[in-house]
């Protein structure tokens, strides 16, 4: 069952699309997720789906500005939001999250495999992102992932990040990359399992996919200034 969101959140307006969910398997000790996409369809398939996984969305709404509210009444374990929206896009609202509710990742669903769009999202915070046109699978081993403190990273996401950690790399004042980082980076830019990468390696696979989210959060560190000013700046926190 679920709830509009005007009956469970005055401070929005009468159809604001978006609803809040009844929290009923919350006591199974499933991950809260909430849901930001405002293609109505497939933010209606993308929770069935989540939710056959196991997962408990609490919310899901369609714009940037509803989960900045939402998220501090539901509290969730994951956001998982999209990229492009009308209105306060996606990195904006992941920034203004990131200054609101820091404990709080999210993951980034988008069609746009564009280097700034990918960059953008990870630098604005995202713990993981996820291209839609994959299984869904991805979007909940994501959401796990995030949720234990790491990060996830497809392989055409790891792309662009190498892409990235390359350009950066030896800049001064930036953030300072191990060869294994970069090895692992490498590694998932070509398809490679990090079952895979573990064992070709010598180390193990919680160790691949540590190394993969110290790259993401050595990201979010070298900017974490530069999200609260922008955050100030456009007046969203």
């Amino acid at each position: 069952m679920r709830w509009h969101l005007v009956r469970r959140y005055g401070a929005y307006q009468v159809g604001t699309p978006g609803r809040a969910h009844m929290d009923e398997s919350s006591r199974t000790g499933a991950l809260r997720v909430v849901v930001v996409d405002d293609h109505t369809f497939y933010r209606d398939g993308l929770v069935g789906l989540l939710e056959e996984s196991g997962l408990d969305v609490v919310a899901d709404v369609a714009t940037g500005e509803a989960v900045l509210g939402v998220v501090g009444e539901t509290k969730p374990d994951v956001v998982v939001m999209d990229l492009s929206m009308p209105g306060l896009g996606g990195i904006e609202a992941t920034r203004a999250l990131g200054v609101r509710y820091p404990s709080t990742p999210v993951v980034m669903l988008t069609v746009s495999q564009e280097s700034d769009d990918v960059l953008g999202g990870l630098l604005a915070g995202a713990r993981g992102f996820v291209l839609k046109d994959g299984p869904v699978e991805d979007v909940v081993t994501a959401i796990a992932e995030a949720a234990a403190g790491g990060a996830y990273l497809s392989s055409r996401v790891s792309l662009r990040l190498l892409e990235y950690v390359r350009r950066t790399r030896g800049r001064a004042g930036g953030a300072r990359f191990t060869d294994q980082e970069i090895e692992v980076l490498t590694r998932l830019s070509e398809g490679d399992k990090p079952a895979v990468i573990a064992e070709t390696m010598g180390i193990t696979e919680r160790t691949v996919r540590r190394l993969a989210s110290d790259v993401v959060m050595k990201m979010h560190v070298e900017n974490r200034g530069e999200i609260a000013v922008r955050a100030l700046r456009d007046r969203i926190v």
